[in-house]
C-alpha cells in the first residue's frame, strides 16, 4: 500500500554552525508527488541567496558514504557534516553568506512519488523548487543553481524553463543534449554508464526501498517501505527506457527536448578536456547556444569529482555568484567585455593522467569568443599505407579500401589506425573535428556480416618516444584525446538546422532520417568528434583510429547492448505494400547457430513462401538463444528458436515470414501498418507452420515404431523437406504408419523408459486420424485399453497445453490459410486432420456419456477441449471459406477469451477477418478500426464500442462481460474492456440475443455525450429484491441441479404440481424452467457438406419440458457401472446410460445460466443476470438492446458542461439531447444538463418480457437513460 504522508520536518539551529531544516516539504504545482528538501542557512541572518540542487544521489547520503576514496582526496574545507556527492558544502557556502536548499529528486530519498528521472517533470519539479526557493522569507529571492554532473545537467533544462527568483547558474561538467550527449552517441546506445549510474546511483536511493540504512545507504524512508511491486511501478527504468527507444522523435526523447536557445540568465559553463564519453560536448555546446547576455565558458581538466573543490575553481565559482546573486562583483563578471569570454587550459607535454597536481603545470589562455575566430581548419587525409597527411594525394590515384572486422569489443577490439609522421613543428589543436569517411560492409565468410555499421572513431597522441600520452578522463582513467561515434543508418546531415556547421555537423536522428545500409554500397559520412585541445610538441606524432566497437579510453562508458547493436530494419514504404521475410540457410537438423537474411520483398501473389504461426514464449523459462540474421547476432525466444531450427531444409533456402523479426517491433508506425496487412500476409503464404512447440522429455514421438519396423522406417517419415519431420495427411498415406502403431504391443523399454508420464504424440496423432475419417470414439479400441488409453490421453494433453491454443493471433493466421499445417516436436499434420477430428468427436458427444467414458482413463475432459478449441477455430474457418459475412462483435466475441500481450491486439488481432463494418445511411461504407499503437488501449476499447454501436444499430455490444482489468477502471462502464476475459460459454449465451426482442415497441436515438456517458430511451421495470447464489460452470450435473433447487426455493409456489401464475404470464413452474435455459433448445447435426449447432425459440405453447424434469431427477448411480474385461472398459447396456436429453439440456443449461445469479423482482419477475448484480440493483429494457439490462444507479448526477453529443443511431429524423441542448451548427450538439446515470451491471434474461411484449404504457414510462 501507498505510504500515508507525514510532515517529517526537523529544525535543528544549535548543533552546526547553520540553522538545518530537514525534510522541508514543497508541494509541485503539477500536484504529483511531493519534494522533500534539506535547507542550511546562515544563523541570525537577514535575507541572503539560495543556491538549489535538485537530484537523485540523496540529500542525506554523506559523501563519504557515497564515494569514500573521492571525499578523503576532497578539499578539507569543503568537508562536513553534510557533506554531499557533486553538491556545493552547506558548510563552507553558509559561512560566505548563502542559504543552501539541497532537494531528493522526486520518487528518490524522501521524496515520494514516481521516479523518472532526467524527464519533463523531473524539470517542472525542479522549476518549483527554485521559485519556493525565491519566496522563502530568509530569501532575497534570487537564486544560483551550482552543482556537477547530473546536478549541472539538470540546471540547463530548468533554466530554460525561466523560473522566478533564478538569476545564475554554473553547470559544472552538465551535459545539455540528453540524447547526443549522454545517451546515444551518434545514435549508438552507451548502455555501459547507464547501467551503472542506475543500478548503483539511483535505484539504491528510491524512496521506500528497504534497508538502505542498514546499507549505509542514508536513512530508511522515514514514511515506511514499499514492496518490490510497488517500487517497480513507481519507477521509469532508464536502462529499459533508453534500449526500447532509439530517436529523438520517439517519445521518450522528444519530451525531454527544450530550446537551450530560451536560456537567458547569467551562465558559467565548465568543461572538462577529459569528459570526452558523457559531459564535454554538452558544456560546450550549452556555452554556444545558450541566450544569456553574460555567459562563460571555462575548460578544466583533471578528474570529474575534486576539481569542483579546489580552492582555485570555489573561488571562480564565488566570484560569478556573488556577482550576479549579491551584486558584489569582484571580477567584472557583469561587465560586458571586463571578463574573457572563454578560458582555456592548455595540454602541453606529457605529465601522466590522475595527477593533479602536475597538471596544474598546464597554462591557460584566454579567448574571446568559442570556437576560436583564428582557427585554421586543416585537412588530413588517409592512405592506403595507414598513414594520416596534411598532403592531399594526387587526384589520379587509383582509390583503395582498407578492412577490418565488424562487431569488435573492447576486450577484442577490430580497428585500423592511421598515423601522422612526426610533427616539425609545435601545433596547436583546439576546437572541432570531423572524420570525412567513405565507408562499406561486405560479407564475412568467417564471421557474421552486420546489416548496419557502428563507427567508433577516436583520435590519439604519441610522444616522441613512441608512448601514447594518456589524458586524465572522468573517473581518473587514461584517456585519449577525445573520441567521436555514427551508426551510418542514421548518417543523414542536416545541413538547413542553425546548428550545422561544415566542422560540426548537425543530425536529427530522427525515425524518417533512417537510410538503408546495404552490403557492398559506399557511403560518404562525416563523423562528429567531441572538441579537444592538445598542442603538439615538435617530434610527437597523431594517431586516428576507425573501429567497430568500443576501443581503450572508453572505461565504463561502453556501446554493447546486445539488443541496440542487432538493429536490422531500414525503413518500409507503407505505400508500396513491401514486407520482409527472413531465408533461412541450408542446415541439418543439429547444425546450430541458425543463419538467415532478413530481405524485403514486394507481397504479391507470386511471391512464394510461408509464414509461422507461434507463440514468443511457452509457458517455459527457457533463455532465449541467438541467431544470426544478416550475420548479426539476435536473440529470439527458444520456442521460435525451435520453430525456426524445424522449419529449416538440408537442401535449399526457406524463405518465411516471422512477426518478431519481420516487424520492427521498436517503430509503432511500422508496426500499425504491417499488422493491418497480416491477413494478406498469411492468405498468400504458400503454406501456415503452426508450431505448437517442440516435444517434451516425456513424449513419446513413436521412434521406437520406426526401430521395429527396420529398413521400413524410412517409409514413415514420408517426404516432407525436412527429413527430421513425420509427416501426417489425413489419408490413405497414413496406413503405413496406422499399421505400424495398431500392430504394436506397449513393450517394457517404453515402459522403463516414459513411466506413468508418458505422453503418447504418436498415438493421440493415430487417433485423430481415425476420428478424421469417421471412426466414431466409443469404437476406438486403443482409448478403452488400459495398457494405451492413459498415454494416448496424456499426449492430447500435451499437444492442448502448448500456448498457442490460447493466443488470439492465431486465429487469423489459421483461418485465412490456404494450406495450415500443425507442428508439434517432429510431426507434422494437416490442420484438417484435427478439423475432422473434432467434428466427428462432437457430433456424439450429446448421444453419448463419453466424458463417463474417460472419467475411467484419466482423461479428465481433453476430448471435449480439444473439440472446443478446435473448433471454435475450425467454424470460422468454414464461414472464411465460403464467404460468409464475419458480423465485427459477433468475431471479437467469439476469441475474447484468447490472449495477448498487448491489450489492444485483444482487437487488432481479429481485423483481418473483418470483411465490412456495415454501410452509413449515406449509402458508404462505414469505417472501421484501424490498427494504431500510438493509442491508448482505454481509447481503442471506447472507439470499438461505440463503432459496434453504430454497426450494429444496436447495444448487443453492451451484453457480456463488462468487468475491469486492473488499469481500466476508469472507462465507462458501457465500454467493453476487450482486454477481460469473457466466462465459459459467454460468446454462446451473447450470441443467442438475436433471438430475442425486449425493446421492440421502443423508439428514439442512442448517443454518447463526449467521451463518458451513454444516453438511450428506455423503462426501468423493477428493483431487484433476491439474488441467488451463481451457477458455477463446469460443476458437473448433479452440483447444478443443488443449486437449481436452491434458486426454485425462493420462488413462493411453484412445482410440477401445484403451479402457481407468473408476474409475465403463465405457470410460474414453466417460467421457472424456461428462465434456466434462456426459453431456448439446442439442435446439432453434420453431413459430408455442413457441420450445424444451434439454438432455437421454444414454442410459446410449451409448458412441459420432459428434458429438464429427466435432469432434475437424482442421479442414483454417481460412478457408471464400466466394467474391466481383459484390460478393456466394457459400457453398459443402453439402458443403463444417462439419455441423450439429460446431456442436452445441462449443456443447455451452462450455454445459458452458466456462471450467471438467479433474481427475483419486487413484482415478481425473474431471470438470471450478471455475477455482479445485486439486491437494489433496477431492470430495464433499453433501446437498441433485445434483452433487458441490469443497471446500479451511479448516485451522482454528472454534469455534461456542454460536451459534443454524437448520435449513433436514431429511430427518427431528428435529434436533441437534453432540454438546454444548443446546437453550434448542423453537426455538432453541446449538452449542458446534469444527468442521474446508472452504471451498466450486465445484461439478463427476464422471464416474460424477452419478446417486447411490455408495450410503452402508463405503468412503464419511457425516459431517457444515461449510462456512464
Amino acid at each position: 500500500m501507498p505510504n500515508a504522508i507525514q510532515d517529517l520536518l526537523v529544525v535543528d539551529d544549535t548543533s552546526f554552525p547553520y540553522v538545518f531544516e530537514q525534510n522541508v516539504t514543497v508541494t509541485p504545482k503539477s500536484g504529483h508527488g511531493l519534494i522533500r528538501c534539506n535547507v542550511y542557512r546562515p544563523k541570525n541572518s537577514k535575507p541572503v541567496p539560495v543556491l538549489v540542487t535538485y537530484g537523485p544521489y540523496g540529500k542525506d547520503i554523506h559523501y563519504q558514504d557515497f564515494h569514500p576514496t573521492s571525499f578523503s582526496e576532497v578539499n578539507p574545507q569543503h568537508k562536513s557534516a553534510h557533506s554531499a556527492w557533486e553538491t556545493p558544502d552547506p558548510a563552507f557556502w553558509t559561512s560566505h553568506g548563502y542559504a543552501v536548499v539541497r532537494a531528493d529528486e522526486r520518487g528518490l530519498g524522501q521524496s515520494p512519488g514516481v521516479l523518472d528521472t532526467m524527464s519533463r517533470g523531473t524539470s517542472e519539479a525542479f522549476h518549483d523548487v527554485v521559485e519556493w526557493a525565491s519566496d522563502q522569507p530568509w530569501s532575497t529571492g534570487k537564486v544560483g543553481l551550482l552543482g556537477i554532473s547530473y546536478y549541472a545537467g539538470s540546471q540547463w533544462r530548468v533554466a530554460a524553463r525561466k523560473p522566478k527568483g533564478l538569476s545564475a547558474i554554473v553547470p559544472w561538467e552538465g551535459m545539455s543534449d540528453y540524447y547526443r550527449d549522454r545517451c546515444r552517441h551518434g545514435g549508438i546506445l552507451s548502455n555501459g554508464f547507464i547501467k551503472f549510474w542506475w543500478n548503483r546511483q539511483v535505484i539504491t536511493n528510491q524512496y521506500g526501498k528497504p534497508s538502505r540504512k542498514a546499507s549505509n545507504w542514508g536513512p530508511d524512508t522515514i514514511e515506511g517501505d514499499l514492496s518490490d511491486e510497488e517500487l517497480q511501478a513507481s519507477r521509469q527504468d532508464q536502462n529499459i527506457d533508453n534500449q526500447e527507444n532509439r530517436f529523438r522523435d520517439d517519445l521518450y526523447y522528444a519530451s525531454k527536448e527544450y530550446d537551450i536557445g530560451d536560456i537567458e540568465v547569467p551562465l558559467l559553463s565548465v568543461g572538462n578536456w577529459g569528459g570526452i564519453l558523457l559531459h564535454l560536448r554538452g558544456n560546450v555546446e550549452g556555452y554556444v547556444r545558450a541566450g544569456s547576455k553574460f555567459k562563460y565558458l571555462r575548460m578544466i581538466t583533471g578528474r570529474h569529482d575534486l576539481p569542483f573543490y579546489c580552492e582555485e575553481e570555489v573561488e571562480i565559482q564565488r566570484s560569478f555568484l556573488d556577482a550576479f546573486l549579491k551584486g558584489e562583483d569582484r571580477v567584472g563578471w557583469s561587465q560586458e567585455g571586463k571578463v574573457a569570454a572563454v578560458n582555456l587550459v592548455l595540454r602541453k607535454g606529457n605529465v601522466g593522467f590522475n595527477n593533479a597536481e602536475k597538471e596544474k603545470t598546464y597554462l591557460r589562455r584566454e579567448e574571446n569568443e568559442w570556437p576560436i575566430a583564428r582557427t585554421q581548419y586543416t585537412k588530413f587525409f588517409v592512405t592506403r599505407s595507414l598513414s594520416l597527411t596534411p598532403k592531399e594525394p594526387p587526384p589520379i590515384q587509383p582509390k583503395s579500401k582498407v578492412s577490418y572486422r565488424a562487431l569488435g569489443t573492447i576486450e577484442n577490439p577490430e580497428l585500423v589506425q592511421f598515423t601522422t609522421e612526426p610533427f616539425e613543428e609545435e601545433t596547436e589543436i583546439t576546437g572541432y573535428v570531423t572524420a570525412h569517411l567513405n565507408v562499406s560492409v561486405s560479407p564475412d565468410p568467417d564471421g557474421p556480416t552486420p546489416s548496419d555499421i557502428d563507427l567508433f572513431v577516436t583520435l590519439r597522441h604519441i610522444g616522441s618516444d613512441g608512448t601514447e600520452i594518456f589524458y586524465t578522463g572522468t573517473a581518473g582513467d587514461p584517456v585519449p584525446l577525445t573520441k567521436g561515434w555514427l551508426r551510418v543508418s542514421l548518417r543523414k546531415v542536416n545541413k538547413e538546422s542553425p546548428n550545422h556547421r561544415e566542422w560540426l555537423p548537425h543530425r536529427d536522428y530522427t525515425s524518417r532520417d533512417v537510410l538503408p545500409v546495404i552490403q557492398g554500397d559506399v557511403y560518404p559520412v562525416d563523423v562528429e568528434i567531441w572538441p579537444t585541445n592538445v598542442i603538439v610538441e615538435k617530434g610527437e606524432k597523431l594517431v586516428f583510429e576507425v573501429a567497430s566497437g568500443d576501443t581503450q579510453g572508453s572505461g565504463i562508458f561502453t556501446h554493447d547492448d546486445p539488443v541496440d547493436s542487432r538493429y536490422l530494419y531500414p525503413p518500409l514504404d507503407p505505400g508500396a505494400r513491401t514486407i520482409r521475410l527472413i531465408e533461412l540457410s541450408p542446415a541439418d537438423f543439429s547444425a546450430l547457430p541458425i543463419r538467415c537474411q532478413l530481405v524485403e520483398k514486394r507481397l504479391a501473389p507470386s511471391l512464394s513462401y510461408k509464414a509461422l504461426s507461434y507463440t514468443w514464449k511457452n509457458d517455459d523459462v527457457a533463455p532465449d538463444v541467438a541467431i544470426f540474421c544478416n550475420s548479426k547476432s539476435i536473440y529470439v525466444s527458444a520456442n521460435l528458436h525451435a520453430a525456426l531450427r524445424r522449419a529449416r531444409a538440408p537442401n535449399g533456402v526457406v524463405s518465411i515470414w516471422v512477426d518478431a523479426i519481420c516487424i520492427n517491433q521498436q517503430d509503432d508506425a511500422e508496426r500499425a501498418y504491417q499488422v493491418g496487412m497480416m491477413r494478406d500476409i498469411y492468405q498468400n503464404s504458400s503454406e501456415v507452420l503452426i508450431w505448437l512447440g517442440e516435444s517434451g522429455p516425456d513424449d513419446d514421438m513413436g521412434d521406437w515404431i520406426r526401430e521395429k519396423a527396420g529398413a521400413d522406417g524410412d517409409s514413415l517419415r514420408s517426404t516432407h523437406d525436412n527429413t527430421n519431420v513425420t509427416q501426417w495427411f489425413g489419408d490413405k498415406r497414413d496406413i503405413p504408419k496406422l499399421k505400424a502403431y495398431f500392430s504394436s504391443t506397449p513393450g517394457e523399454e517404453r515402459a522403463l523408459k516414459f513411466g506413468d508420464k508418458r505422453c503418447d504424440i504418436f498415438g493421440t496423432f493415430c487417433v485423430l486420424h481415425l476420428l478424421g475419417s469417421g471412426v466414431s470414439v466409443d469404437k476406438i479400441w486403443h482409448l478403452r485399453h488400459v495398457s494405451y488409453s492413459a498415454g494416448i490421453v496424456n499426449g492430447l494433453n500435451a499437444i492442448m497445453e502448448k500456448a498457442w491454443w490460447q493466443r488470439i493471433w492465431v486465429v487469423q493466421e489459421t483461418v485465412v490459410a490456404k494450406k495450415p499445417v500443425v507442428y508439434y516436436g517432429n510431426m507434422s499434420a494437416p490442420w484438417r486432420l484435427l478439423a475432422l477430428g473434432a467434428i466427428e468427436y462432437d457430433t456424439s458427444r450429446v448421444r453419448y456419456n463419453l466424458d463417463g467414458l474417460f472419467s475411467q482413463l484419466k482423461s479428465g475432459q481433453s476430448l471435449m477441449q480439444f473439440t472446443r478449441i478446435v473448433m471454435e477455430i475450425e467454424s470460422t474457418r468454414r464461414s472464411w471459406e465460403n464467404l460468409a459475412p464475419m458480423v465485427p462483435l459477433t468475431v471479437l466475441r467469439k476469441f475474447r477469451s484468447r490472449l495477448a500481450t498487448d491489450p489492444r491486439d485483444k482487437v487488432f488481432a481479429v481485423l483481418g477477418l473483418i470483411r465490412s463494418w456495415g454501410v452509413e445511411k449515406s449509402g458508404q461504407a462505414m469505417k472501421g478500426i484501424t490498427p494504431d499503437y500510438a493509442t491508448q488501449d482505454s481509447q481503442i476499447f471506447f472507439n470499438t464500442t461505440e463503432l459496434l454501436i453504430r454497426n450494429t444499430r444496436s447495444l448487443a455490444a453492451l451484453a457480456g462481460t463488462l468487468q475491469r482489468s486492473p488499469g481500466q477502471s476508469s472507462m465507462p462502464s458501457w465500454v467493453t474492456d476487450w482486454s477481460c476475459p469473457p466466462t465459459v460459454n459467454e460468446h454462446i449465451r451473447v450470441g443467442n440475443i438475436q433471438l430475442y426482442n425486449a425493446a421492440e415497441y421502443l423508439s428514439g436515438s442512442v448517443a454518447v455525450h463526449g467521451q463518458s456517458i451513454l444516453e438511450t430511451q428506455g423503462y426501468l421495470v423493477d428493483k431487484v429484491e433476491y439474488v441467488g447464489r451463481a451457477l458455477e460452470n463446469g460443476q458437473g450435473r448433479n452440483k447444478a441441479r443443488l443449486t437449481v433447487l436452491e434458486w426454485q426455493k425462493s420462488l413462493p409456489i411453484i412445482s410440477e404440481v401445484i403451479e402457481g401464475q407468473y408476474t409475465g404470464g403463465g405457470p410460474l413452474y414453466a417460467a421457472f424452467w424456461r428462465t434456466l435455459c434462456s426459453d431456448l433448445e439446442f439442435v446439432q447435426y453434420a453431413d459430408s457438406s455442413a457441420y450445424v449447432r444451434e439454438f432455437r425459440r421454444l414454442p410459446e405453447l410449451t409448458t412441459k419440458n420432459e428434458a429438464y424434469e429427466r435432469w432434475l431427477t437424482v442421479n442414483e448411480q454417481p460412478h457408471r457401472r464400466t466394467s474391466l474385461i481383459g484390460g478393456v472398459w466394457v459400457e453398459p447396456t443402453d439402458g443403463e446410460l444417462e439419455t441423450e436429453s439429460k446431456n442436452a439440456f445441462q449443456y443447455l443449461l451452462e450455454c445459458a445460466s452458466g456462471g450467471r445469479r438467479f433474481f427475483r423482482t419486487r413484482k415478481g419477475y425473474i431471470g438470471t443476470g450478471p455475477v455482479d448484480m445485486t439486491v437494489g440493483d433496477s431492470v430495464a429494457v433499453l433501446l437498441g438492446s433485445r434483452v433487458p439490462f441490469v443497471l446500479r444507479d451511479d448516485g451522482i448526477p454528472r454534469l455534461c458542461s456542454g460536451r459534443d453529443i454524437r448520435v449513433l443511431f436514431s429511430e427518427r429524423s431528428s435529434y436533441q439531447a437534453g432540454k438546454e441542448a444548443k446546437a453550434q451548427n448542423h453537426e455538432t450538439v453541446h449538452c449542458y444538463d446534469s444527468h442521474r446515470c446508472h452504471r451498466v451491471i450486465g445484461d439478463a434474461y427476464v422471464g416474460g418480457i424477452m419478446g417486447g411484449v411490455m408495450k410503452p404504457t402508463n405503468q412503464w414510462d419511457v425516459e431517457s437513460i444515461y449510462l456512464i
